[in-house]
C-alpha cells in the first residue's frame, strides 16, 4: 500500500484577524491532530487574511499547494474544516476536484469525511452547500442590518447633500458652520434658494448668477467632514444644479435610501433634519412649473427643427433666434450654439452660417409631407421584409422543435444510466462518467435552444415593426387630411428626419452654407438658394453613426418605434433610453443587451465595438466578449475561470497557461495565438 504523504492547508480571513481567531490556531490543532492520528505533516500552506471567496489558485497559498499537488509531492491533504477551501459551494468544489486530478485526498479534521470514498464525497457536497448557505446569511443579515440602519436615518454613504453633513453617530444634520470666508452656511444658502423661487419667483438661471456674483462656492470639503466631495469642481452655479436642490426632497425632510443602489432593492423613505418647511418646497415646485409656463407662453416663435440642426464646423447644435431686420421686422433664424463665447470647444466664437428658419422648414415640411403622400418603393421593401422573415421564422421554429426533443431525450439517457447502476451493470465512477457527459450535452442544446428563442422573439418584433411603420404612414396621411397644429407638425418632422447638418464654406468674408438633410425614407435632391447648398438624402446603412446612442436611435426609428415603446418592450424609462440616445448615458452591457434584443441588431454593432483594436491578446478577447454581449462574470464561467483572471487577460497582464490555451482557442474560434 502507497505510504501517504500528508499536507495541511490553513486559511483567515481578514474579518477572522479583526476578531483575533488567527491562523495558529488552526497550525496548533491540526499539530495535536497529526499526532494523534499518526500523520506526519510534510508542510503547512498558509493564507493569512485572504478571503474564501476568491479560487484557491488565485491565493498565494492556495496557488503553491496546486502546483506542489501536480507534482505528486504529497497526495493527503488536512483542513482544519472545509470552509477553509472556499466561502461557496462552487469554489469548495472545484479546489476538492482540481486536488483529486492530482491525486490528492482531502480530509476535514473537525468533519466526519473525506474524499477517499463515495459517501466522503457525498456529504463533501453537503457540507460545501452548508458554507455556501452560511455566507448567503451573513450577507443577508448585513444587508437586512444596513436597512434597519438606514430606516433609522443613519447614513450609508455617499455624497452628503449641500446644506448637511454627517455627526459622529453617522446621523444627517444640519451645516450651519460659516463657509470658509463668509459669514453664512451652507444651509443659509439653501435657504436663500428657496426664498429666492418662492418670494421672488426667480428663475435657476437668475439665482445661479446671483449667487456666482456674490462668488458662494456651490461645494467644498472640509477636513473630518465626511460624505464631501473631495475633488475640485467647475466652482461655479449652474442652472441645473439649482433646480435639482429645489426639487430634492431632502430638504424638505424626506430622504429616499436606495435610488442609486446597483442592486435591485426596496427604496426605504426616512425623515431627516428639514432646512425648509414642507409648504415652502411645495411652493417652489409650483414656481418651477409656472416659470416652465412662462418661458413657453413667452416664446414669440417656435421652431419646427429645434435640436435637429447641427454644425458641422464646432458641432454644436443650432437653437432658433429672432433678429430685427431693416424695417425693424423680426424674422427667425436657426443660429449655431458656438456663436456664444461662453459656450462650445472653440476659441471664441463659431463663424458658420445662420439659416432661415422659414426656408428651411418649409422646405423639410414640404418633402415629409410629400413622401408620407407618396412613400412609392418604401411599402414594398416592407412587404419583402416581411415575407423573408416569416420563411425565416419558419425554418427556426422547425429546429426548435428539434432541439427540445433533442433536450428531452437527455432526460431519458440519465434515467437509463440510473438503472444500469441499479442493475449493478456499471459502477460509480462509470455512472458519475455518464451523467456528466449528459449533463454537458444537455446544457449545450440548451444553450442553443435559448439562442434560437431570441432569434424567432427578433423576427417576431421585425414583423411588429414593419407593421408599425405601415400603421405609421396610414396614421400621419390621415392626419394631414385634418389642419395640423404645430406640435403634431413637430412629432411627424422628428419622426422621419434624422439630422440636419450645416457646413460652413468661407471665400474671404462671404459664407456659404453646405446643408444635409437625413431623411428616414428614399428622397434625393439638390437645391441651391442665395448662399446655400442643400443636400437631401436617405439614411442608408453607410450613414450609420459613429456612437452607442446614435445607433440605437437609427435602428429604433428606422422599425417605427417610439422612445415609450421601446421602453415598454426593454423595461427601461423612457428617460434612460433618451439619454442613452443622445449620448449623455452609456448603457451598461446588461441593457445595451436588452435593447439589442428589442431592436434585432446586434450589441457589438449598438455599441460601436468592431471599432476597438485586436492586435493583442489581451485586446482580442475584450473585443470578443463585449462583440457578443458577455459580462465578465458570464465570460470567465464560459472559460470557467474568475473574474480577477479574466481581468488580469484583459489588461495584458497576465497570460494563460498553454494546456489552457486549447480551451480558449475553441471558444474564440481561432482568433487568437499563444504567440499574440
Amino acid at each position: 500500500m502507497e505510504s501517504l504523504k500528508v499536507c495541511a492547508y490553513a486559511r483567515v480571513s481578514s474579518d477572522e484577524q479583526q476578531e483575533r481567531r488567527t491562523i495558529q490556531n488552526q497550525i496548533e490543532f491540526g499539530n495535536k491532530y497529526g499526532d494523534l492520528h499518526g500523520y506526519n505533516i510534510a508542510k503547512w500552506y498558509l493564507d493569512d487574511g485572504v478571503t474564501g471567496t476568491i479560487p484557491l489558485n488565485e491565493r498565494p497559498g492556495g496557488k503553491e499547494l496546486l502546483e506542489d499537488a501536480k507534482k505528486g509531492l504529497f497526495n493527503l491533504l488536512l483542513v482544519y474544516k472545509i470552509d477553509r477551501l472556499g466561502r461557496s459551494a462552487r469554489i469548495i468544489l472545484d479546489s476538492v476536484y482540481e486536488l483529486e486530478q492530482c491525486g490528492v485526498k482531502i480530509k476535514s479534521m473537525t468533519e466526519p469525511f473525506d474524499t477517499g470514498d463515495p459517501n466522503g464525497r457525498f456529504l463533501l457536497t453537503i457540507l460545501a452547500g452548508v458554507a455556501d448557505l452560511e455566507r448567503e446569511t451573513i450577507l443577508e443579515r448585513m444587508w437586512l442590518g444596513a436597512n434597519k440602519a438606514a430606516r433609522e436615518g443613519k447614513w450609508l454613504g455617499g455624497i452628503v447633500p449641500y446644506g448637511y453633513r454627517v455627526n459622529d453617530d453617522g446621523f444627517l444634520e444640519i451645516n450651519s458652520d460659516p463657509i470658509p470666508g463668509f459669514e453664512i452656511s451652507e444651509a443659509d444658502v439653501v435657504s436663500m434658494i428657496y426664498r429666492l423661487t418662492v418670494d421672488k419667483k426667480w428663475s435657476t438661471v437668475k439665482i445661479a448668477d446671483y449667487l456666482n456674483l456674490l462668488g458662494i462656492p456651490p461645494a467644498y470639503a472640509i477636513e473630518r467632514i465626511s460624505g464631501k466631495r473631495k475633488t475640485n469642481t467647475a466652482g461655479i452655479w449652474r442652472p441645473g444644479r439649482i433646480r435639482n436642490m429645489i426639487v430634492n426632497t431632502t430638504y424638505k425632510g424626506v430622504h429616499t435610501y436606495g435610488k442609486r443602489a446597483r442592486k435591485k432593492r426596496d427604496l426605504i423613505e426616512r425623515r431627516v433634519p428639514a432646512i425648509v418647511s414642507e409648504d415652502v418646497w411645495e411652493q417652489a415646485q409650483k414656481v418651477l412649473r409656472e416659470n416652465q409656463l412662462e418661458a413657453f407662453r413667452n416664446s414669440k416663435r417656435r421652431y419646427l427643427l429645434r435640436g435637429l440642426i447641427k454644425c458641422g464646423t464646432c458641432g454644436l447644435t443650432y437653437c432658433g433666434t429672432a433678429y430685427s431686420g431693416s424695417k425693424n421686422e423680426q424674422k427667425g433664424y436657426y443660429v449655431c450654439n458656438g456663436k456664444n463665447a461662453y459656450r462650445g470647444p472653440l476659441q471664441g466664437k463659431c463663424r458658420s452660417k445662420n439659416i432661415p428658419q422659414e426656408w428651411i422648414e418649409n422646405l423639410v415640411w414640404n418633402t415629409c409631407v410629400s413622401f408620407i403622400k407618396n412613400p412609392g418603393e418604401a411599402l414594398e421593401e416592407l412587404a419583402k421584409s416581411t415575407q423573408k422573415t416569416n420563411i425565416e421564422s419558419i425554418n427556426l421554429q422547425a429546429e426548435l422543435e428539434m432541439l427540445q426533443k433533442a433536450i428531452k431525450d437527455k432526460d431519458t439517457e440519465k434515467q437509463q444510466i440510473l438503472d444500469l447502476y441499479r442493475k449493478k451493470i456499471i459502477d460509480l465512477a462509470d455512472v458519475q462518467a455518464q451523467l456528466e457527459k449528459i449533463t454537458a450535452e444537455k446544457d449545450a442544446l440548451e444553450q442553443k435552444r435559448n439562442e434560437l428563442e431570441q432569434q424567432i422573439a427578433q423576427q417576431q418584433a421585425i414583423k411588429d415593426q414593419n407593421k408599425s411603420i405601415e400603421a405609421l404612414l396610414t396614421a400621419l396621411r390621415e392626419r394631414l387630411k385634418e389642419p395640423i397644429d404645430f406640435e403634431t407638425k413637430r412629432e411627424i418632422v422628428k419622426t422621419l428626419v434624422k439630422e440636419i447638418v450645416v457646413e460652413t464654406t468661407f471665400n474671404g468674408e462671404s459664407k456659404q452654407a453646405n446643408i444635409k438633410v437625413k431623411y428616414r425614407f428614399p428622397q434625393v435632391a439638390v437645391q441651391t438658394g442665395s448662399g446655400f447648398v442643400i443636400r437631401s438624402s436617405f439614411v442608408t446603412d453607410d450613414d450609420v453613426p459613429e456612437t452607442t446612442g446614435g445607433r440605437i436611435r437609427f435602428s429604433r426609428l428606422s422599425r417605427g418605434l417610439t422612445i415609450d415603446r421601446l421602453a415598454e418592450i426593454t423595461g427601461l424609462s423612457p428617460t434612460t433610453i433618451s439619454n442613452i440616445e443622445n449620448d449623455k448615458q452609456r448603457p451598461s452591457l446588461l441593457n445595451l443587451r436588452i435593447i439589442s434584443e428589442a431592436l434585432g441588431a446586434s450589441v457589438g454593432h449598438l455599441g460601436c465595438f468592431e471599432s476597438l483594436p485586436e492586435s493583442t491578446f489581451a485586446e482580442k478577447i475584450k473585443k470578443y466578449r463585449l462583440m457578443h454581449g458577455l459580462t465578465k462574470k458570464e465570460f470567465a464561467d464560459m472559460l470557467n475561470i474568475s473574474i480577477k483572471t479574466l481581468r488580469e487577460w484583459e489588461k495584458g497582464t497576465r497570460k494563460p497557461s498553454v494546456e489552457y490555451f486549447n480551451k480558449i482557442e475553441a471558444v474564440l474560434n481561432g482568433t487568437i495565438r499563444v504567440d499574440d
